[in-house]
């Protein structure tokens, strides 16, 4: 049943795509889909939301790879570089388009609204930006050229291809094992999951393709860890 509710939720997107997003000469980077759904469920899977919001959840932690309102510049919002010297890429005064950024502003909406639905919508907006940098193509730090050159091998990485990311769901979810990670605060989570993801071991490579499943799998885990962290805190202190 949860594989089918995904399959729906990407056919539904999909068509949200074509209606709501204006924006041309964009350079689409993302996760794949199924993997943001994937781990959102599985960090949610306990807890005490009712089921049904659980899966409205994981449709808002979608949304900011298909409303044009989200994209940035060539997607820089989602992209951060926390060993970069600027934190994502883009044009002279685009300092604030990157995911720590609108992380910070969805995490802020989320605490402060009173109804719960909007919570549920901004806290899947700033969940989404917090999986985007468990993946390492989203935190190596590079300029917008830089970006287009590798974009095959980041798309292969992230949609599977041959060796990829997610030749199925259900191996990552089996290959799970959840870890604690030390933190401060949800903005330190944000920012210690970009490191890992910056790791040597993570970098990926055409001449590694072997080991893209290894890294995969590890960014998952640290996605889906990172997610029930934050989810869970913030659930304590919402307002509704």
């Amino acid at each position: 049943m949860e594989i089918l509710f995904i399959f729906v939720l990407l056919y539904k997107n999909k068509t949200m795509q074509i209606q709501e997003t204006k924006s041309t000469n964009q350079t689409t980077f993302k996760w794949n889909s199924v993997t943001h759904i994937g781990m959102t469920l599985k960090a949610v899977s306990n807890s005490t939301i009712e089921p049904h919001e659980r899966k409205v959840l994981a449709k808002f932690v979608l949304m900011p790879d298909f409303l044009a309102s989200e994209q940035g510049y060539h997607n820089n919002t989602h992209f951060f570089f926390p060993y970069g010297k600027t934190k994502s890429f883009g044009r002279e005064g685009d300092a604030e388009n990157n995911a720590l950024e609108r992380y910070k502003e969805h995490l802020q909406m989320a605490l402060t609204v009173y109804d719960k639905p909007k919570f549920l919508k901004h806290a899947g907006f700033a969940i989404h930006y917090l999986q985007d940098v468990s993946m390492p193509m989203h935190t190596e730090p590079g300029g917008l050229l830089q970006k287009i050159m590798k974009y095959k091998i980041h798309k292969d990485f992230e949609i599977g291809k041959k060796y990829g990311a997610t030749p199925a769901l259900k191996d990552l979810l089996a290959g799970y094992a959840p870890e604690n990670i030390e933190y401060s605060s949800l903005i330190d989570l944000f920012v210690r999951t970009a490191e890992f993801s910056q790791r040597p071991e993570f970098k990926i490579k055409s001449s590694n393709k072997s080991d893209w499943f290894n890294i995969q799998q590890q960014c998952f885990n640290r996605g889906v860890d990172a997610t029930r962290e934050f989810f869970n805190k913030l659930l304590r202190v919402a307002q509704f």
